[in-house]
């Protein structure tokens, strides 16, 4: 069944539409670009386009502007609309400029967690891959002694089981044993 007929049956149905308060289509608009943001790193600039993003939404942009000056930043979007990248990008931002970075990633469901784990892979990849042909500080940055980068579903962190990015890309990730706080946040 097409959706547009969906939606007409479910418009036609009295008993579904005593539940509707409202039934209004949105007009698409066009999308808003914004350069990818002159203080990520080189590498991670460089990489964007490996990875076909020529540039970013603007959402994605003033996030990830905002993570890099140390802001919470909440990201509600639709499905499929690039928050991916609102996290990552400072995420590893902060594992190329800071040798002991880690990261914990949290999902609600395994699904979600194995698809954010390969496109975290898929950035980790083509960063190394780019940095074949540089000297060796991104590959050290990136695949250092101490794992980087684990990525739970919720039910997995409650019972002890984790997700880490491969050791050929990232390295495997040691136990994070304790979170470390930023100077003057609360614990």
């Amino acid at each position: 069944m097409a959706v547009s007929d969906l939606l007409a049956r479910l418009r036609g149905d009295p008993r579904f539409m005593s539940t509707v308060a409202t039934w209004r289509t949105l007009p698409a608009r066009p999308p808003l670009y914004a350069p990818v943001p002159a203080r990520l790193h080189p590498a991670l600039a460089t990489a964007l386009p490996g990875r076909g993003i020529e540039r970013l939404y603007r959402h994605q942009h003033d996030a990830v502007e905002a993570a890099l000056a140390g802001g919470s930043v909440a990201v509600v979007t639709p499905t499929a609309s690039g928050k991916t990248l609102c996290y990552n990008l400072p995420v590893f931002e902060t594992l190329l400029a800071d040798p002991q970075a880690t990261a914990l990633y949290l999902f609600p469901t395994k699904a979600l967690a194995q698809d954010q784990l390969k496109t975290a892979q898929r950035l980790a990849d083509t960063l190394l891959a780019e940095s074949a042909h540089r000297n060796g500080y991104l590959r050290q940055a990136l695949a250092g002694e101490a794992g980087r980068i684990l990525i739970q579903e919720l039910g997995q962190a409650a019972a002890g089981e984790d997700q880490r990015v491969s050791a050929h890309t990232v390295a495997v990730c040691q136990p994070i044993t304790a979170c470390r706080r930023r100077p003057g946040q609360p614990g």
